[in-house]
């Protein structure tokens, strides 16, 4: 039994080490950086990042976390590179325009540039 019980723990262990090495290796992205929100508009009206946010900024890391800090609160998740930018946890996506990494929803569009 002792002997089931090393193996087993041999084998998760080696599990672990292999699964470990896994995760991407964003280097080399041009993503990888922070990235300030320095516009935004709705219905065509432009306003002012300070006033409607407070403050917008995201960090994107080689290992592929990301985090958005906005008004003083940080969210945490996970980053990849889309067709078109960024995608945060599958879902928030960041296009790039031209260098800016651009963010809409709910007709509110938001521009950002990395630091």
């Amino acid at each position: 039994m002792k002997k089931i019980n090393t193996a087993l723990l041999a084998c998760l262990m080696i599990a672990v080490i292999m699964l470990s090495g896994c995760g991407k290796d964003y280097s080399n992205s041009p993503y990888v950086g922070t990235w300030k929100g320095v516009s935004a508009s709705t219905a065509g009206m432009e306003l002012s990042i300070e006033e409607y946010f407070g403050s917008f900024i995201l960090t994107f890391d080689a290992k592929g976390k990301a985090s958005v800090e906005m008004n003083g609160e940080t969210q945490s998740g996970k980053w990849d590179e889309s067709e078109n930018g960024v995608l945060v946890d599958k879902e928030l996506n960041f296009v790039n325009d031209g260098g800016k990494l651009v963010y809409e929803q709910d007709n509110v569009t938001v521009t950002f540039e990395k630091q």
